[in-house]
């Protein structure tokens, strides 16, 4: 099978590899040189299901439309990062913050291992607030306090950069608007793997995935020790970011290894039609010339 990929609709239409074919020679040829290439009948079939899906529209003048640009452009050295922190982490999370900013990191996954109270997390947000950081996704393990309604609240409205706030081994399971009380404990939120099947579908995503891998690129990790990872739930460790320049750190081949390891390059992926709205949130492992998602 073949899809087509309707981004701004973040629909995909699955179709047989033949009606892709057809589509390609409807961009260079008028109709009805193509009925005589094909069954009249079956072009007749496959455009009005083009037409009635919206996946296409009739015109006499095909050159006023031009191809959406394929290409993954962003000025950002690093685009995301994890970091973990707690109150024993020892590491200069100040310094962290300074050089993301200056990599033009935009996204930003904070998970606050053991007990937080309200002066660490406003402390901590305090150091967001002038970067050029766009969102910042929270996860906090442990919180008791009798205010936690009005200290949540008050730490959501004076951060306007955090995009929601989970709190773990609550009391009881609540939301207050992006704000979620959770009470099973962060491991089994966190550690679930990445669901395959769910797909996401939009022009950036798209575009990249074509390129890149898009679990890897771009990304970096900082555990609560300060050690630099791929990702949070690999194994392999980097350096330390109080000893090392993230800057070269990333034109290292090693620490960049899979980042241009797409899904056309995936045993598992390479011949879905769906690969490029797939989400490889797993380790890669590399067999001979070949490279797997480790289950």
């Amino acid at each position: 099978m073949g899809a087509i990929y309707l981004l701004n609709r973040a629909r995909i239409e699955r179709v047989p590899l033949d009606v892709c074919d057809l589509i390609s020679e409807l961009e260079v040829y008028s109709i009805n040189f193509i009925k005589k290439r094909y069954r009249e009948d079956i072009v007749n079939q496959w455009i009005s299901y083009l037409i009635k899906n919206e996946i296409g529209h009739l015109t006499q003048e095909p050159n006023r439309f031009k191809d959406s640009p394929n290409e993954y452009n962003t000025p950002s050295l690093i685009q995301r990062a994890q970091i973990e922190f707690s109150l024993n982490s020892s590491y200069n999370i100040s310094s962290l913050v300074k050089k993301l900013d200056l990599l033009l990191c935009k996204h930003i996954e904070v998970r606050f291992v053991g007990k937080a109270n309200y002066d660490m997390l406003n402390s901590f947000f305090n150091m967001f607030k002038t970067t050029c950081i766009r969102s910042i996704s929270v996860y906090i393990e442990s919180y008791h306090s009798s205010n936690i309604k009005k200290d949540m609240l008050l730490l959501y409205s004076n951060n306007p950069k955090i995009s929601y706030i989970y709190i773990f081994n609550a009391i009881l399971n609540i939301s207050w608007g992006n704000i979620h009380l959770i009470k099973k404990n962060i491991e089994v939120f966190l550690d679930k793997p990445w669901n395959l099947d769910h797909l996401l579908i939009n022009f950036l995503f798209f575009t990249e995935s074509l390129k890149y891998n898009t679990f890897y690129h771009k990304k970096i990790a900082i555990n609560k020790d300060g050690v630099i990872k791929n990702d949070l739930s690999l194994p392999h460790n980097f350096d330390t970011v109080d000893t090392c320049d993230i800057e070269e750190l990333i034109n290292d081949p090693q620490f960049t290894f899979f980042w241009n390891i797409n899904a056309d390059s995936i045993e598992s992926l390479k011949d879905s039609e769906l690969r490029y709205a797939i989400y490889p949130a797993r380790e890669l492992i590399k067999q001979g010339d070949h490279f797997f998602l480790k289950e």
